[in-house]
């Protein structure tokens, strides 16, 4: 039976109580259904509609669902229970969260929770779980028949704090509240079974559960890991919960939610696991457009699952900092990156600018008065084109990836607690993840929970960043992948802390590894920006963290680790050059079983991030291509996605990545005789594959595929 979300979501976030006024709901929705679009987000915010304990008052909700069905425009319905009601924190005062250092995190305001009670309660005090499992339930039962609604968003941006305490600090971790240890003692026992397991993992001496201490320090790494898990479990239990709440009342409409992944939420103190909050969910999305990493990201987690856009922020600004006008380009991309990535929703934040708080009058697409800008303009063209054709878009699907890099939320934190931060993780993943992008090699981001033998077998090569911190049962499951017949690329000191007894391994790699890369640490060296002995033999300059790998003709860089190798069964492919002027090995490969495992001493993905060096990247893309099956999708000097319906090429999509005219040349254009630009109907010729495409210095352009 068709869902109705079975089209092509196009339009924006429209109210967040209180504004837009009421006023302003005929004028607007009717200028928004003339524009074209047809879907709004609607925010139900706990402490607006439910104002006092016994009270649920949804009236403003329902009149903008009668509006928009009238204009025939489609409503998803936001829950947003960070704004706890000022009745609640009366009637429990102990709910506040609690920080690492005591303090309580009172009631108040940000920029985006105008209305208080951010960031709510803590989300193991009994009654905050119980009271918003009531609103949700109280939601679905009021809401749920309007003919209009079409979808239940239970989470704008999941983290702990509202992004009140976000940024990775262990100060203002949560929460340290009674409650909040009570449900980490039974989760700890859970995990481990025993207290004698327990203390063998943590390396201590506790002689029962009750005895164990909340983690406030980042100096040991088992139990702090173990702390920001329980979180991250935490928030996705109450994703679970408001899922079930909605479907008491409501078995017809899809539930989703939509988050931020990484540099802007962590697993320090956001503790948003992409994966995991997408499993009770029926769709997926995140808050960003033009990016393809976090588009990425979104599809790669939940495979299968429908996936939107459900907050663009393209007219970002504040008060003191109105927003940039963008360029046509600029809103195409917004639209075309994520499409390309199989994203089937765009939502823009927001119809009307924001009039209260902090980010007004930014953010809109109109202006204040709710009159058309030159962006609305543009928005309405995108959607125009893509409209023509919603059925061959909504069922047309990007080149499956055969490539995943993996973005494991433990070695995120296992990098924070070393070096405070989780930048250094990121931009290990982020950087790999360019080289491919830039290359036009269909790559996924997958979590940690994604390595077992069913996700697995749907890639031929695997790449770990930085892994020196990895589960061993996640270990040993890429370990039966690459016998199996993978390909795992892994950068420096691959498990070489062992999550099993929080100890540093003997030998690295660890777990066992040397045998499957056939070769092992036979001395490391790091660059040190503050104290380093050997900065300079092979740093380049004063400031710089990169050294250079000699592999063939290509003159990598790596990035702080220089872990030389020794072989036992494996290849040298690239090479150190040592204080002593002899080269050192850098990298390997080895046959392991019909696999293959390549291991290089040092970071290359941060690497090519900080530095934009073109060999770097031309050393990454050929490791892929060297040992494992993967290939770029065409040759071309811009990015090129297609998308196939039913085995069929029906769309291309094309970035310029430079000043330079696009040329692709690829075997999936062999069939076809022409493109035709869906946003102004230009015909482009295909002679044997090869196309000259029009698009303008970093611009963008999707095309329809004729044969």
């Amino acid at each position: 039976m068709k869902s109705k979300t079975d089209y092509l979501i196009f339009g924006a976030q429209y109210y967040r109580a209180p504004t837009p006024e009421a006023s302003n709901f005929e004028e607007d929705l009717k200028n928004f259904a003339e524009h074209g679009f047809n879907t709004i987000k609607v925010w139900v915010q706990w402490r607006w509609n439910n104002p006092s304990c016994d009270e649920y008052n949804f009236d403003d909700i329902l009149l903008l669902l009668d509006i928009a069905y009238r204009y025939q425009i489609k409503v998803i319905l936001n829950i947003i229970c960070d704004v706890a009601p000022a009745w609640f924190y009366q009637k429990y005062p102990d709910s506040l969260m609690i920080t690492s250092d005591g303090r309580k995190l009172y009631p108040q305001t940000t920029a985006y929770r105008q209305i208080g009670g951010a960031p709510g309660p803590c989300y193991h005090h009994p009654e905050g779980i119980e009271c918003r499992r009531a609103f949700v339930e109280a939601a679905a039962k009021a809401l749920s028949s309007h003919p209009a609604l079409v979808c239940w968003d239970l989470w704008n941006e999941p983290e702990l704090t509202c992004g009140i305490k976000r940024e990775s600090r262990q100060e203002d971790m949560v929460c340290y509240c009674d409650n909040c240890k009570k449900a980490f003692l039974e989760w700890l026992m859970k995990k481990y079974g025993t207290v004698e397991k327990l203390n063998r993992a943590w390396g201590r001496n506790y002689t029962c559960i009750e005895e164990v201490e909340l983690p406030r320090s980042r100096s040991t790494f088992q139990d702090m890991i173990d702390w920001r898990l329980f979180f991250a479990d935490t928030l996705a239990e109450e994703c679970r919960m408001r899922a079930e709440a909605v479907k008491k009342y409501d078995s017809k409409n899809p539930v989703m939610v939509h988050t931020v992944p990484l540099p802007y939420f962590n697993m320090v103190n956001a503790c948003s696991d992409d994966y995991l909050l997408a499993q009770s969910c029926d769709m997926f999305g995140n808050s960003l457009g033009s990016s393809p990493f976090s588009a990425t990201v979104a599809t790669s987690v939940c495979p299968g699952k429908r996936v939107i856009n459900a907050e663009i922020h393209a007219i970002g600004g504040d008060t003191f900092n109105r927003p940039s006008i963008p360029t046509f380009d600029d809103m195409k991309k917004h639209i075309l990156i994520p499409l390309a990535r199989g994203v089937k929703g765009f939502l823009f934040w927001q119809y009307r600018p924001e009039s209260i708080g902090l980010e007004s009058p930014a953010w809109g697409l109109t202006d204040l008065k709710g009159k058309p800008t030159q962006w609305l303009e543009q928005a309405k063209l995108i959607n125009n084109a893509l409209q023509r054709y919603q059925d061959l878009l909504l069922n047309s699907s990007p080149i499956p990836a055969r490539v995943a890099i993996l973005n494991s939320g433990e070695s995120q934190i296992f990098t924070w607690c070393i070096s405070g931060e989780t930048e250094l993780y990121y931009q290990s993943i982020k950087g790999i993840f360019d080289a491919l992008y830039e290359k036009n090699i269909a790559v996924d981001i997958i979590s940690e929970h994604q390595l077992n033998s069913k996700e697995l077998s749907l890639y031929q090569c695997l790449i770990a960043p930085f892994p020196y911190y990895i589960s061993k049962k996640y270990a040993d499951e890429i370990r039966a992948w690459v016998e199996n017949g993978g390909t795992l690329i892994s950068e420096a000191l691959f498990g070489t802390y062992d999550s099993r007894i929080n100890l540093h391994a003997p030998e690295s790699p660890g777990y066992g590894f040397a045998e499957v890369f056939g070769a092992h640490e036979k001395r490391i060296f790091t660059a040190s920006r503050f104290n380093n002995a050997y900065k300079s033999k092979w740093a380049e300059e004063e400031n710089d963290n990169t050294f250079y790998i000699k592999a063939q003709d290509l003159q990598a860089k790596g990035f702080h680790f220089r872990q030389e190798l020794e072989v036992t069964t494996a290849k040298p492919v690239g090479f150190f050059e040592s204080d002593d002027g002899e080269l050192a090995i850098a990298s390997t490969a080895n046959s392991y079983g019909r696999g293959k495992a390549v291991l290089i001493g040092s970071l290359i993905g941060k690497a090519y991030f900080d530095t934009r060096h073109h060999p770097t990247k031309e050393f990454i893309c050929r490791l892929v291509s060297e040992y494992s099956p993967v290939r770029p999708v065409a040759n071309s000097n811009g990015r090129v996605d297609f998308l196939f319906n039913e085995g069929n090429l029906s769309f291309v999509i094309a970035q310029s990545m430079g000043q330079e005219k696009v040329t692709v040349e690829s075997e999936y254009l062999k069939p076809a005789k022409k493109l035709i630009n869906i946003m102004n109907d230009a015909e482009i010729e295909i002679v044997n594959g090869t196309a000259a495409l029009d698009i303008v210095p970093m611009g963008i352009e999707i095309y329809r595929v004729i044969e």
